[in-house]
């Protein structure tokens, strides 16, 4: 994890792809913890040659307080509604992350109308599409503390355990 302090360096990450650029809005959270942008995890070809993405997100749940891709789940219905279609507009453009790479997660608090410093993390070396997590962001002593701070800066209160 490295944080991207540069003008011309964050310019060129976001402007040129040089890694998928992730967005996290403080603003945007749910009563668990935070939540980024879809996107989209390579996990190779189907056989006809057709890519094989696993529609995802990044998390940070107040009680784990650690960044984390989340999958979700799918529910088969007989129907194609609404919902359908704003779900596949989501993952349309969304940035496609591999393993074992890099990818940019930028920081924002759309309410507040301020921008973190971009932050440049690593994937894990393997994929599970049968896993809730199907990809792991490698772990370190200042991804913790970054993830309780934010945490903190969209609201979260510590919880402490009462006597």
């Amino acid at each position: 994890m490295r944080f991207i302090t540069e003008r011309t360096e964050i310019a060129r990450t976001i402007n040129f792809h040089e890694m998928p650029v992730v967005k996290m809005d403080l603003a945007k959270k749910t009563e668990y913890g935070l939540v980024s942008e879809k996107v989209n995890i390579d996990n190779g070809t189907f056989r006809d040659g057709t890519p094989y993405y696993i529609h995802s997100d990044i998390r940070i749940y107040r009680d784990e307080k650690k960044l984390t891709f989340h999958r979700g789940c799918t529910c088969l219905t007989d129907s194609f509604g609404y919902s359908d279609i704003v779900e596949m507009l989501e993952t349309a453009n969304a940035p496609i992350i591999k393993a074992d790479s890099d990818f940019c997660l930028v920081v924002i608090d759309s309410e507040k109308r301020t921008a973190l410093m971009p932050i440049v993390l690593h994937t894990g070396k393997r994929i599970n599409a049968h896993c809730i997590s199907p990809l792991m962001i490698e772990e370190n002593d200042l991804e913790a503390i970054l993830a309780q701070n934010l945490l903190e800066m969209a609201g979260f209160k510590e919880e402490t355990a009462e006597a």
